[in-house]
């Protein structure tokens, strides 16, 4: 029979449980961090989204009326917003009319449509404009307008929800151009 000596025997050895604890506190302050980085806690990401989406689109916008030489609308209502050309067209007895036309066919500037539960306050000129706008004859009418000179009408919009004081504000005048004012620094 073989001895083995007592010294050469390995023991087997587990993890304590302090530092099992420790690995479980460094991965909920990891998964946390996570959290907070990609906003899923932000109850007003849906309005700062839509915020950037509209900057970013006014911008396009007033680029293609200066690239194009042409006259750009946009049409907010309650829950949606879309874009016009301004055009020129023969009518019927072939007398030059003017008259808005949807670019819902263009796949950037088509309607868009707005969360439900996201609110949109209009200034124009430092005027609240009440939406939807009526209009006797039902042609659209867009309450911003994008020169082709790259001039554009003052407005303020303001996107929020309801059950937040939270505003997202995008303005937009021939001075500063389009600016987002995100909450708290008004």
């Amino acid at each position: 029979m073989v001895n083995i000596p007592a010294c050469s025997r390995q023991t087997q050895r587990g993890f304590t449980l302090l530092e099992i604890m420790v690995v479980l506190v460094i991965m909920a302050i990891g998964t946390a961090m996570a959290v907070f980085s990609m906003g899923i806690l932000d109850p007003d990401r849906d309005v700062a989204r839509e915020t950037r989406r509209l900057h970013s689109l006014l911008e396009m916008a007033q680029e293609q009326a200066v690239f194009q030489g042409r006259t750009i609308g946009l049409e907010i209502e309650e829950q949606s917003y879309r874009f016009f050309l301004y055009d020129r067209r023969p009518d019927d007895d072939g007398n030059m009319i003017s008259l808005w036309v949807p670019m819902d066919d263009d796949e950037i500037f088509r309607q868009r449509a707005l969360p439900e539960d996201i609110v949109v306050e209009l200034f124009v000129d430092d005027r609240n404009v009440q939406l939807p706008v009526d209009d006797d004859d039902g042609a659209p009418v867009p309450q911003i307008i994008l020169l082709s000179s790259g001039d554009i009408s003052s407005f303020e919009i303001q996107l929020f929800r309801e059950t937040s004081t939270s505003r997202y504000r995008l303005t937009g005048d021939n001075r500063d151009g389009l600016v987002v004012t995100p909450p708290g620094e008004e």
